[in-house]
């Protein structure tokens, strides 16, 4: 399993608030926030306070991805594109690689959430 704060980052941007703002404010190490923007896990307690700071839950800010729903569709994007290997690069050969790739995962069960189509949601 992954864990991945693109969530938290994209709620800071939202409201204007600055790593270092959120740093000093939830009272923080340089080293947990650099936790942070680097996926690595870190303890509860920092999840609780940022999440009362910013008044939210923890599936606001952060995802937790199941590492192997993610590689097995990468497996089958790669069996799509051996198959398509001598067609033309269409948009909906981009479409259907995304669907592929976002299929099964936290995100796609998300309301609002459109598969397959283009989107602001990070494929990482």
């Amino acid at each position: 399993m992954a864990i991945s704060y693109y969530k938290l980052f994209g709620i800071l941007d939202q409201k204007d608030i600055t790593k270092k703002k959120l740093r000093e404010a939830v009272k923080i190490s340089t080293a947990t926030l650099a936790k942070l923007s680097k996926d690595e896990p870190v303890v509860m307690k920092v999840i609780e306070d940022i999440c009362r700071y910013l008044n939210c839950q923890s599936g606001d800010i952060m995802e937790i991805e199941n590492d192997i729903i993610k590689a097995a569709n990468h497996f089958r994007c790669l069996d799509y594109v051996l198959g398509c290997a001598n067609d033309s690069l269409t948009e909906g050969m981009i479409k259907k690689l995304h669907l592929i790739l976002k299929t099964g995962i936290s995100d796609s069960c998300l309301d609002g959430f459109c598969v397959s189509a283009y989107n602001s949601v990070p494929t990482w």
